[in-house]
């Protein structure tokens, strides 16, 4: 967190002075402001509802797909009305920025928004281009690797400085990092060199290492069998229609964003999905991999 933020645990007592949290600990309060976020839905990022909108707004919400919004932001009907922070599966604060200065520069008129009329016409091609690729209308708002052309869009049309090079390498090291080290991946520190490339630490300076400025860090894991182990090759569970969509989404998401790629391997690890929240799941195959081997991985 920066200097200026401190995280602390839940609020269990608030009174005229301030709040008391779950570890005994107390702050005052000036001012409050509620940022709890939207209802999560199993992998695809979050359920919009706008309950605070007249009809007459216009925006309306149809299988989670926000309407009619161009650039998933500027409401088509009313263009002096945007929608910040739509977009999911991104990196939230830049996408967010790029938003804020876009909106503002169609206010001031230094970008030319189309008519109503032909917003309309755009965004309905764009649906229809999504739909006959197969893919499903509440994913729409889930930029996950075109998020780069959006920031780059944004910032073209309205003057903007473009998002800096380095931003998309980190993403796809602490991507990869969060499927591939999920125990860990919130003890890695990140900095940048003057030559462009990602220094990754673990544990402190003591153990940094130079991340390539093409690609993610390799990183050799020591795995140790038990003894007289076999790889693994495993019938496919059957699994309820609700599980084989949340898995697809998954496994796209994770090619999507070159994660991992597809196999024609006959080994198969067979996953599970933990419930995160009443309605999210995270897909493990960790069950199966720690029977295999004595102790955790190291690296």
């Amino acid at each position: 967190m920066p200097p200026n933020i401190r995280q602390v645990p839940g609020v269990v007592k608030a009174t005229q002075e301030g709040f008391e949290f779950a570890d005994g600990s107390w702050a005052q309060a000036n001012s409050i402001l509620y940022c709890t976020g939207l209802n999560p839905l199993p992998i695809s990022g979050y359920k919009y509802n706008f309950p605070f909108l007249m009809e007459e707004c216009g925006i309306q919400v149809k299988d989670n797909c926000v309407k009619p919004l161009y650039k998933h932001l500027i409401n088509s009907v009313y263009p002096s009305m945007a929608l910040i922070g739509i977009p999911s599966r991104i990196i939230v604060f830049p996408i967010i920025n790029y938003q804020v200065q876009y909106f503002i520069a169609t206010l001031t008129g230094r970008v030319k928004l189309p008519t109503p009329e032909e917003m309309f016409t755009i965004n309905h091609k764009i649906h229809k281009d999504w739909t006959e690729q197969g893919l499903q209308e509440k994913h729409f708002h889930m930029l996950n690797s075109d998020q780069w052309q959006y920031m780059d869009d944004l910032a073209t049309e309205a003057g903007l400085v473009h998002p800096p090079p380095f931003l998309k390498k980190m993403w796809k090291i602490i991507m990869t990092r969060l499927f591939l080290s999920f125990p860990m991946f919130k003890g890695y520190d990140y900095s940048l060199n003057k030559d462009g490339t990602i220094v990754e630490a673990r544990n402190g300076p003591e153990e940094r290492c130079n991340v390539s400025p093409t690609g993610i860090p390799v990183v050799t894991h020591g795995i140790v069998l038990v003894n007289d182990v076999t790889p693994v090759k495993q019938v496919p569970y059957r699994m309820s229609s609700q599980k084989i969509g949340i898995l697809n989404d998954e496994v796209q998401f994770l090619i999507g964003n070159n994660l991992a790629e597809p196999s024609d391997s006959e080994r198969a690890f067979p996953c599970v999905q933990v419930p995160l929240s009443e309605r999210a799941r995270r897909i493990s195959a960790f069950p199966m991999f720690n029977s295999l081997v004595f102790g955790p991985p190291t690296i």
